[in-house]
């Protein structure tokens, strides 16, 4: 007859000493190994005589409390003063499903959902600028006994920014036939080949490989190889599936067949004088027509308002009709594309390397700037336009950021209806996609394009901001750059950040008290924290089972349809009444099974698994982990 005690780990909770949970100490599996081996004789059986574990309930998740928003960029008096509106995200649970999970795998959940809830590529996961995203853990006491969540969020920085030009991936803005545009991936060339018989091979490309940065990425091209008539800008989502510009289009665009750029740098001919000139343009407020308002490209006089406008009578020459380019005159050559947070920066370089900047987001007066980035535009993409035949434009520089999992059109697009790859909200990070995917750009995205500071025709002040040392989007350590609402706030006497409705995650994440977050634990210049101020809500409907892995008994279990290891049931409630916390069970009478050992045993180790009923392993347990096995000579 032998009482065997086994534990994950020889540390008691208590007086600052936690019990070490890892490796082969987890408290739902572990594995002791004896210094002397014992023996176990023939013909024995073996029983549960007593466990005592740390049990974290579920929590379930529902709609009903999965639903929050976040609010990414500045504060002023109002909201409607800034470029940023609440996005709204969820935990992976849609529809009217209902899940338990664990408090572990709760903070990927809302890792995910945060990390969308962004709507900005430099704030998630990504191959360069931010490695981290926001990360969400558990909070427990000495004991190990939960107490909350921490989320930490983190900012992009602008010096881990990498040239991706060699990964870029370009092409047709739209799918009608007459558009077959080149891209060599090799050379980074767009190029416009010779109309066929059966195409005018168009020549207007989309790069679709991921978004460029705004902590400082830059976007370059050489426009020398591009004839007279091209377009370099940048844009939001555009559906590249479309046969038609009007039908790529939101219905406040106009004219509604053009093709769109948020900016674009123009090369345009005068035929007054017969020379090609520079022109850049953005897509701005438009005049009231008749009771409605819209936007459309207008022209961006850099030479009366700009940065060097001091210097300059006129935009920029490109070449007169009968010139060419030549390296011994300065002509310009390249165009940049830079964005700092808000701040939209162009610069010109001409063929002898000299840069000027021609719109850089800084100047007093709010039309001598380009319009600023806001929540629609965070995810913007390169879009380059090659009129005349055999004729490239050559990627320069492209400072792109891809964040992980995207694909461009958040798996939504046309072609993913088509062959059955869309799926509802797993890769909603470009927010102006989701909002045109659900037929509401004129709902949620006209709101904040028709502000005041996309109101061209005024001169109403708006202070762009910028980047901070760190090269990321907060202006200090003291200022908020991300809130996170978690009930609806209807507030209107405070700034308010609305729309938040089905907001309802207050008591999900553990902060009943404080349902808007925008006052952190703690913050630096590139992070914010908050920590719970509640102990979440826990659930606990599932039993829990003893395994003993490493010896001979046999016995089934029929939810699995299989032999199993299993010797003990532990009910919901302990021998207290008890679901939760520090739990003890004994049995009034033990049940033993038979080990099937026609020999002597020598046993040196003991593997123990604390599982669900499908044998899965029981990760709610935490802390120290006591089970103890009797094992006697077989009765008959």
């Amino acid at each position: 007859m032998s009482l065997i005690l086994t534990t994950n780990t020889s540390v008691n909770g208590g007086n600052g000493n936690a019990p070490l949970n890892t490796g082969l100490n987890r408290p739902f599996d572990y594995t002791n190994f004896i210094t002397n081996t014992f023996e176990v004789e023939p013909d024995s059986e073996v029983a549960v005589q007593s466990v005592k574990i740390n049990k974290e309930g579920n929590i379930a998740v529902n709609r009903n409390n999965n639903q929050f928003y976040v609010y990414l960029g500045d504060r002023g008096s109002e909201m409607e003063e800034t470029t940023s509106t609440p996005i709204h995200t969820f935990l992976n649970i849609a529809g009217d499903k209902t899940e338990e999970v664990n408090v572990n795998t709760l903070t990927q959940f809302t890792e995910n959902a945060i990390n969308r809830g962004m709507g900005h590529p430099d704030m998630m996961p990504n191959d360069s600028t931010n490695v981290s995203g926001t990360k969400v853990s558990v909070e427990r006491d000495a004991d190990q006994v939960f107490k909350g969540y921490d989320i930490d969020i983190h900012y992009g920085v602008s010096a881990s920014l990498v040239d991706q030009k060699a990964t870029m991936t370009f092409v047709d803005s739209i799918a009608d036939p007459d558009y077959a545009g080149t891209w060599s991936q090799g050379t980074q060339r767009i190029t416009k080949t010779a109309a066929s018989a059966t195409s005018l091979n168009k020549c207007e490309m989309i790069n679709t490989s991921m978004p460029i940065s705004q902590c400082g990425g830059q976007f370059s091209c050489d426009y020398t190889n591009g004839g007279g008539f091209w377009a370099i800008g940048l844009t939001r989502y555009l559906d590249q599936n479309q046969l038609f510009f009007s039908d790529q289009n939101f219905g406040y665009f106009k004219p509604e067949g053009q093709s769109f750029y948020d900016w674009v740098a123009k090369s345009v001919f005068d035929a007054s004088t017969s020379k090609y000139f520079l022109r850049l343009y953005h897509a701005v407020m438009d005049e009231v027509r008749g009771d409605e308002e819209f936007i459309s490209l207008k022209e961006f006089e850099y030479w009366t308002g700009g940065p060097h406008s001091g210097s300059l009578t006129g935009p920029y020459e490109i070449f007169d009709s009968s010139a060419s380019y030549t390296a011994s005159k300065a002509t310009p050559s390249k165009v940049a594309f830079k964005i700092e947070n808000e701040k939209m920066l162009v610069e010109v370089i001409d063929t002898l390397g000299a840069a000027t900047i021609i719109a850089d987001g800084n100047q007093a007066t709010k039309t001598h700037n380009l319009k600023p980035t806001s929540s629609t535009t965070k995810f913007l993409y390169p879009k380059v336009k090659v009129t005349e035949d055999n004729k490239y434009i050559t990627i320069q520089t492209y400072n792109g950021v891809k964040p992980t999992g995207f694909e461009y059109g958040n798996l939504r697009d046309t072609a993913s209806f088509m062959d059955g790859t869309y799926v509802f909200g797993v890769a909603d990070f470009d927010w102006w996609c989701k909002l045109y995917f659900r037929n509401q750009c004129g709902d949620y995205g006209r709101e904040i394009d028709l502000r005041n500071m996309f109101h061209y025709n005024n001169t109403d002040a708006y202070v762009q901001n910028g980047l901070n040392a760190s090269g990321a989007f907060k202006n200090s350590a003291s200022d908020i750059g991300v809130a996170l609402i978690l009930a609806d706030d209807r507030a209107t006497d405070t700034f308010g950040y609305r729309p938040t409705p089905q907001a309802n995650a207050t008591d999900l994440l553990g902060f009943e008290d404080n349902p808007v977050l925008d006052v952190p634990n703690a913050s630096t210049i590139t992070s914010e924290t908050y920590k719970s101020t509640n102990i979440p809500q826990q659930v606990s409907t599932n039993s829990l089972f003893v395994r003993l892995n490493n010896f001979l008994q046999r016995t089934i279990n029929g939810q699995t349809n299989g032999v199993s290891k299993i010797l003990y049931h532990l009910p919901r409630f302990d021998n207290s009444g008890v679901e939760f916390g520090g739990l003890f069970y004994e049995p009034s009478e033990r049940v033993y099974v038979k080990l099937h050992n026609t020999n002597t045993m020598r046993v040196n180790e003991l593997g123990v698994s604390l599982v669900n009923p499908d044998e899965t392993l029981a990760e709610n347990l935490t802390g120290k982990t006591i089970v103890m096995f009797h094992i006697r000579k077989a009765r008959s």
